[in-house]
């Protein structure tokens, strides 16, 4: 959590430089309540027991997609190429 929201680490950003050779988002921050959600299957939980492991599994499946129906809430920092 950062200031009350949730922290989302990836891979698809790169990783912050001191000095970029071009101009860099390095973060961004996005309200989640502009992007509607799209499900074509409610959820769906499968509990077993794994006889390998003796563990209980629980398996949730959903289908879904969905798409931003408000771009001005996307706040990017950019880091400028020195």
């Amino acid at each position: 959590m950062l200031l009350g929201r949730q922290v989302i680490l990836n891979d698809y950003m790169s990783s912050y430089t001191d000095s970029p050779t071009a101009d860099t988002v390095v973060a961004f921050i996005f309200n989640s309540k502009d992007y509607v959600l799209n499900t074509n299957y409610s959820i769906g939980v499968k509990k077993y027991e794994d006889n390998d492991t003796d563990d209980m599994v629980t398996k949730a499946i959903m289908i879904v997609d969905g798409k931003v129906v408000d771009k001005n809430s996307l706040v990017t920092i950019t880091k400028k190429n020195a």
